[in-house]
């Protein structure tokens, strides 16, 4: 009896061993997980900042609560930055909690990026025809989200055109192709009429092989000055090349001849909505050099722009950007829009 008596005591005493030595955790309500976001995706060009933060599961943000490693070395900050090519472990530990997030450094030689096509039409408010070529456009933007649209109105000798592009005379020239509606895909080649029969064709262009250059713009109105970033990532070297910037606005609302059985039939459309129009072009219409040896791989070439919006701009709102690099055979090798306002990365495939 006393034996079974102290055998009960001494595992008691045990127990309470065995408890009192657990280690004890200390969270607050509700907090069982953190997260580290960054401002960015988990790829990125060597150079470039990376700025961190560390949220609960409750979304709390607690960034100045946390202890940051990298590498499992101790940063005091966090942000960070590599100058050469790797994979960073990045880890955060909050209380009891520990999250991990893997950041890549790499020097752009390896990347291909987004294929995008660019469709100009050459059109005008008088033109009767051109509604056929609007309605192709409208089938191709349902098949295809890499396309971007540029439309240049023209008025010819005996028309009127409250949108006419006057600059566009070398284009029409570089072209050379009379008449209206026209359209060209990556600016050298006609598509093919009837056009609403010939998607296929311009979706055929977002295929193959992928480019290696792509844009990143910024841009940003002040009070009727419109600024504008242009940066040109290029994984690859490039020479004899030229850069094009349209800005171009939507929304426009005027009445458009119709020939056609589009539309309805309406003859004219009184309340069309011209969108894409081209309002003006920032570089010379044909393209600006770039420097060969600011088109070596893994370098960014930069333009900026400061320009005095036109005053027939009817909505700052409606407006575009359209940014493309052409070859020494006027095509395009890669497009990009932009909202004006907008802040971009580079999409890397």
């Amino acid at each position: 009896m006393k034996t079974s008596f102290l055998k009960s005591i001494l595992f008691f005493i045990s127990l309470t061993i065995i408890v009192g030595c657990e280690e004890v955790y200390i969270t607050e309500t509700g907090v069982n997980n953190i997260l580290i976001l960054s401002d960015s995706g988990n790829r990125k060009l060597i150079g470039e900042e990376v700025s961190f933060q560390v949220n609960t599961n409750n979304g709390e943000d607690v960034s100045d609560e946390v202890m940051f490693f990298i590498n499992d070395e101790l940063s005091e900050s966090l942000t960070f930055s590599s100058d050469k090519p790797g994979i960073f472990q990045i880890k955060a530990e909050y209380l009891n909690l520990e999250a991990s997030y893997e950041l890549e450094f790499h020097d752009g030689t390896d990347q291909v990026f987004k294929k995008r096509v660019l469709v100009e039409d050459y059109t005008g408010t008088w033109c009767g025809w051109c509604p056929r070529l609007s309605h192709a456009m409208t089938l191709a933007a349902e098949a295809s989200e890499d396309l971007v649209f540029t439309v240049i109105h023209r008025a010819p000798t005996g028309t009127a055109d409250p949108f006419n592009f006057t600059e566009a005379g070398p284009l029409e020239e570089l072209i050379n192709t009379p008449g209206y509606p026209k359209g060209f895909i990556n600016r050298i080649n006609r598509w093919s009429f009837p056009e609403p029969d010939n998607v296929d064709q311009v979706i055929q262009f977002t295929q193959g092989e992928r480019p290696k250059l792509d844009f990143a713009v910024n841009s940003s109105i002040n009070d009727s000055r419109l600024e504008i970033d242009v940066n040109v990532l290029f994984t690859d070297d490039y020479s004899d090349i030229k850069l094009v910037v349209y800005l171009q606005e939507n929304g426009l609302v005027y009445p458009q001849t119709n020939y056609t059985s589009h539309y309805d039939g309406q003859n004219p459309i009184p309340d069309y909505v011209h969108d894409y129009t081209l309002r003006a072009c920032l570089t010379d219409i044909l393209g600006d050099d770039i420097p060969a040896e600011e088109a070596r791989q893994g370098t960014i070439f930069n333009r900026d722009f400061n320009f005095e919006l036109p005053e027939e701009i009817e909505d700052f709102n409606q407006l575009d950007l359209v940014v493309f690099v052409v070859n020494n055979e006027d095509e395009v090798i890669n497009v990009r829009k932009a909202k004006v306002g907008e802040e971009q990365e580079f999409e890397f495939e």
